[in-house]
């Protein structure tokens, strides 16, 4: 049982910490060219490609992550594994991002990328599983219907398919992965 007074609160807060960490640690691995003209810039597109990806899926697990704690009846074992476990693989999204942008985008080091990209999804379906579990299946929040369930399983599809695709098309992989996150910042049914 997760300790008394360790409320919801402050798991969202520790949440927030690592996550706003993970980006910080993205955009620093972002360094400018020594030439000062505009083709060495241009040299950099596959680090700042792998960079805006990578931000704009942290950013869509940061926003669905507050909508579920929104739903958070109590913080018990469960829930702090599942967190943490979502916590943990995001906080490799800087490696991974580092490693597909300084590869050049090369195949390999896509479909690690990807893969970390799945292991998250699967996180945060479990951490969702583990919040549902706290309510009366008759009187889900709309945060847990079927469209929120149905996206993350196509997420899942997604990220799973990317992976092999990094080897056929290392830019295809990542815009499976983008266009994942798209769809995750489409309007979807949100708590009041």
């Amino acid at each position: 049982m997760a300790e008394p007074g360790f409320g919801p609160t402050r798991l969202e807060a520790i949440s927030d910490g690592v996550i706003a960490v993970a980006i910080t640690i993205m955009v620093l691995e972002l360094h400018p060219p020594h030439d000062p003209t505009p083709a060495a810039l241009l040299t950099l597109w596959p680090q700042f490609a792998s960079y805006v990806v990578s931000f704009g899926f942290v950013a869509t697990y940061w926003v669905n992550h507050r909508y579920l704690f929104r739903h958070l009846k109590r913080v018990d074992e469960r829930l702090l594994w599942t967190n943490m476990g979502l916590l943990f693989l995001l906080s490799l999204i800087p490696f991974a991002t580092a490693y597909a942008g300084q590869s050049r985008i090369a195949p390999f080091p896509v479909a690690v990328y990807a893969t970390i990209m799945l292991a998250n999804a699967l996180a945060y379906g479990a951490l969702l599983t583990a919040i549902r579990a706290q309510h009366d299946p008759a009187e889900l929040p709309a945060a847990f219907g079927r469209r929120c369930i149905t996206i993350n399983v196509i997420a899942g599809v997604v990220y799973a398919l990317a992976i092999p695709a990094a080897f056929v098309s290392p830019v295809l992989s990542l815009a499976m992965n983008v266009a994942m996150t798209l769809v995750y910042m489409t309007p979807l049914p949100r708590p009041e």
